[in-house]
């Protein structure tokens, strides 16, 4: 197989800006940082894939660039990163997908999105068919949700494994969609809202429901600084474990924490580790994704990775 794993999710060039406090209607609020017109690569599926990348993983996303994809050094950063190009295609009558992030002293921000080339209207009905026979496994983090259908079906086609990182998106993943997209998933990542939200949308605790049913092995709910729990079957019942976060040097950006955790927890899958150690391997990956601005600033190689995870964890 070419490629370790499929990803899908929205690209997007990003725009960050910080302000004291977010704003309110009809009030103006002073962007502090100078770098507010420096573009950031970002969008969850270029962001995991480049993550998993750097840990010497082949990560292929599916990508739609506009007419402006070369101009703004898309072929390029993905070279120099190692992200395979075999997932992209452009749409010349439309722009790039752009971010627009807003974020307080409190790390709380708000999102203005332009999905552009990545709009459902340029989705296909189905994609290749060897997207998916040359993957070990399939990620699947927000997109149109035409595209989740159609990723969807191909993972089912080809009874890939899949890891899903859950989005609160009613227009992406109607409640229907997203009952079956959960149970269609090996493991689940989500933090406390989604988790949250999925019990007010589908009437069940994914933590205690999942596991065991579907083909669901492990939830995984994160709580930022608080570490994760993973929530698996063992002896027909559903156990909870804690793990800790690993210390960052610095917290500068939080976005991005929650797709280097995954890229990191499937890092240690791919090394055949168990759920706590893979775990770890998360929090560590996501350790150095938020001492810098911008998602992919700061990413680690594999030996960064795991020194880190040695020098400032330890395991019962």
């Amino acid at each position: 197989m070419n490629n370790d794993f499929i990803i899908s999710g929205y690209t997007g060039a990003n725009y960050i800006l910080r302000v004291h406090r977010l704003p309110r209607l009809g009030m103006t609020e002073i962007v502090q940082n100078k770098d507010n017109s420096t573009l950031y690569y970002g969008g969850n599926g270029l962001n995991v894939a480049v993550y998993l990348a750097q840990l010497g993983m082949h990560a292929m996303p599916i990508i739609r660039g506009g007419f402006d994809f070369e101009r703004l050094g898309y072929p390029s950063f993905l070279r120099s990163h190692g992200v395979s190009d075999g997932g992209v295609s452009l749409i010349a009558d439309d722009a790039t997908a752009v971010c627009y992030l807003a974020e307080d002293d409190q790390n709380d921000h708000m999102t203005f999105f332009y999905p552009g080339a990545m709009d459902g209207r340029h989705a296909p009905d189905t994609y290749p068919d060897t997207f998916f026979s040359d993957s070990r496994w399939a990620i699947m983090t927000v997109a149109s949700r035409k595209d989740n259908q159609a990723f969807l079906r191909g993972v089912k086609k080809h009874g890939l494994p899949m890891a899903f990182a859950m989005r609160p998106d009613r227009d992406a993943f109607p409640p229907v969609f997203l009952d079956e997209v959960l149970h269609e998933s090996t493991l689940v990542f989500m933090n406390e809202m989604e988790q949250d939200y999925i019990r007010n949308t589908l009437g069940y605790d994914p933590a205690e429901h999942l596991p065991g049913n579907g083909k669901t092995q492990t939830v995984i709910v994160t709580h930022g600084a608080a570490g994760c729990a993973l929530y698996g079957l063992e002896n027909g019942a559903v156990k909870e474990r804690s793990v800790p976060a690993t210390e960052p040097d610095a917290v500068v950006d939080t976005t991005g924490a929650g797709d280097s955790f995954l890229a990191g927890y499937l890092y240690g899958v791919m090394c055949g580790l168990d759920s706590v150690h893979c775990a770890a391997y998360g929090a560590t990956e996501a350790s150095f994704i938020i001492e810098a601005s911008g998602c992919l600033t700061k990413v680690p190689d594999a030996a960064q990775m795991l020194d880190r995870c040695a020098r400032r964890r330890s395991f019962e």
